[in-house]
């Protein structure tokens, strides 16, 4: 079997964990991990190495220059920051036939990000956004144990959890629950002063942010500035109501039906939704375009509520 070539594009601590996961692929790889940052491909370096060498059949180069990527990509893995991410698509597709793309959120900060991916890439493009949950197994056993007509009202409620970086995980969650389109989000109970991240150069919120969908389903994220970061959402319509707890991983309705489960990391997944990829064209994770639709309203709505309370002059939204 001929090696596949994978290019990860953004080394750093995402990054990092897709090349560890790659190390458990069926299909024998040829890596190319490229990152500007030598301290990056050093860390990726370190992970591979960690990695179970008895499971390790592939070849790994570490690059800085994308000059050095073949002209052939089966899977481009795009990780780097949201700050790079649609020009570093772009250079990618200049310099490589790819077949097959997974990209990261935030997918950019700008309309003009969005819109530059989306030219680049096509409207056919084999390619997915990463939100996970989708992919995930206890999420897909909740979604085909919900047997719940829609519209839902998801209520998500946690201590700091990043909201406005992760806010499109469940975002899409709902969408991928109840096939429904966002149609809109409202802001006014945000918090108006914004907080520096942990990430140098990037910015969150505290408050509720409310997505309005096209069947009447509702979703209300919330993020404490204070408290644990326990991440319990619940979930109701007209028949019954569950209860996520990703901290213990239990989800339970209240006519008693209870399924376990967990969040695995990324380096647990990425082996087997490569696999998929290069082996049937499909996987799990939500379609870009669609992701791409999601984003726009978030990016509107978001960078609104920044120009109001933060820079009226912002151009881009710093979150990643």
């Amino acid at each position: 079997m001929l090696n596949k070539n994978i290019l990860i594009s953004g080394a750093g601590q995402l990054g990092s964990r897709y090349l560890q996961g790659l190390s458990k692929c069926q299909n024998p790889l040829n890596i190319y991990v490229h990152d500007l940052s030598s301290d990056s491909l050093k860390l990726a370096e370190d992970r591979w190495g960690e990695a179970n060498e008895k499971e390790i059949k592939h070849s790994v180069r570490y690059l800085t220059d994308l000059n050095e990527i073949p002209k052939s990509i089966h899977l481009a893995i795009v990780s780097s920051t949201s700050t790079q991410r649609p020009n570093q698509i772009a250079e990618i597709k200049a310099n490589a036939i790819v077949e097959n793309w997974i990209l990261e959120k935030v997918l950019a900060q700008s309309l003009a990000g969005l819109n530059l991916i989306e030219t680049t890439l096509g409207r056919g493009a084999n390619a997915w956004v990463n939100t996970p949950l989708r992919n995930i197994p206890w999420y897909r056993s909740i979604k085909n144990s919900l047997k719940t007509v829609p519209p839902l009202d998801i209520v998500l409620e946690s201590g700091p959890w990043g909201l406005a970086c992760n806010a499109i995980h469940f975002i899409d969650l709902v969408v991928w629950f109840t096939n429904e389109k966002l149609i809109k989000l409202h802001t006014s109970a945000l918090e108006a002063q914004w907080q520096p991240a942990k990430r140098n150069g990037y910015w969150e919120v505290f408050g509720t942010l409310i997505a309005e969908y096209s069947g009447g389903s509702k979703l209300v994220l919330t993020s404490f500035e204070e408290g644990e970061k326990t991440i319990l959402i619940n979930i109701s319509d007209n028949i019954d109501e569950w209860t996520i707890n990703e901290e213990t991983g239990i989800a339970r309705s209240k006519k008693g039906n209870e399924i376990l489960g967990r969040l695995p990391f990324q380096s647990e997944m990425t082996g087997a939704l490569v696999d998929e990829i290069l082996n049937t064209g499909k996987c799990n994770l939500c379609p870009l375009i669609d992701s791409i639709r999601m984003h726009e309203i978030l990016l509107i709505a978001l960078l609104e509520h920044w120009q109001i309370n933060m820079d009226p002059d912002a151009k881009v939204l710093p979150i990643t």
